[in-house]
């Protein structure tokens, strides 16, 4: 039984050394690529929401971001989006909120989530970005941007429409 027990502690202390060994490894990663995944994300963004250009989204998606987005529902969404924000006035630089690092057989996978502001003409937007790094290549995963002036009605001059509160 004490052999037992013995063997049943080995095991718990090995995989808890093994675990944050993965833990250390991964945020040494992720904190040696953080600079590279701001500036990729500073790079990209301007272009994308300069003239709300889908083409330039979707020549940095990521297969997974092609997979749920087709390039017309993209289109037609940054048509919109154009039409109610209007241009690019100020890109307030990403910052980054989140990581997460996963060790595959392929090698390590980052991937980074940054929060930018940014002012359009029809207002201030905070947009928020996860890039996915694979392979020593950047791709955008998610592209989410929040602005008040999307809960507006075009035709209504009285000022935005306050989501219902429960």
């Amino acid at each position: 039984m004490k052999k037992a027990l013995v063997a049943f502690g080995a095991a718990f202390v090995g995989l808890i050394v093994l675990f944050g060994g993965m833990f250390v490894a991964g945020y040494s990663f992720a904190t040696s690529h953080d600079r590279e995944g701001k500036i990729y994300v500073d790079t990209i963004v301007p272009r994308i929401v300069t003239g709300w250009n889908d083409a330039a989204l979707m020549a940095e998606a990521s297969p997974e971001m092609l997979q749920i987005a087709s390039r017309d529902q993209v289109h037609a969404l940054f048509r919109t989006l154009g039409e109610r924000l209007g241009a690019l006035k100020e890109y307030g630089g990403a910052t980054r909120i989140a990581y997460f690092v996963n060790f595959t057989t392929g090698g390590r996978v980052l991937t980074l989530t940054h929060t930018a502001p940014a002012v359009f003409e029809g207002g201030p937007a905070m947009l928020r970005i996860r890039t996915i790094r694979r392979g020593g290549q950047w791709n955008v995963l998610e592209f989410y941007l929040d602005a008040e002036a999307l809960l507006r009605d075009p035709g209504d001059s009285r000022g935005p429409k306050r989501m219902p509160t429960i």
